[in-house]
């Protein structure tokens, strides 16, 4: 029941055009944390 009712909440949601700005802020998080794994990588291996 309770799958069905978030189904149904994300349908609305995709309808309603919010799924867009929702999928953007994780992106751009994942984004952000390559950046941070990229430059601390990049550090290590001037190091060596």
């Amino acid at each position: 029941m309770k799958l069905r009712l978030l189904f149904i909440a994300m349908m609305a949601l995709l309808v309603s055009g919010c799924m867009d700005t929702m999928m953007a802020v994780p992106a751009a998080a994942v984004s952000g944390v390559g950046t941070v794994v990229g430059g601390i990588w990049s550090a290590i291996t001037s190091i060596f």
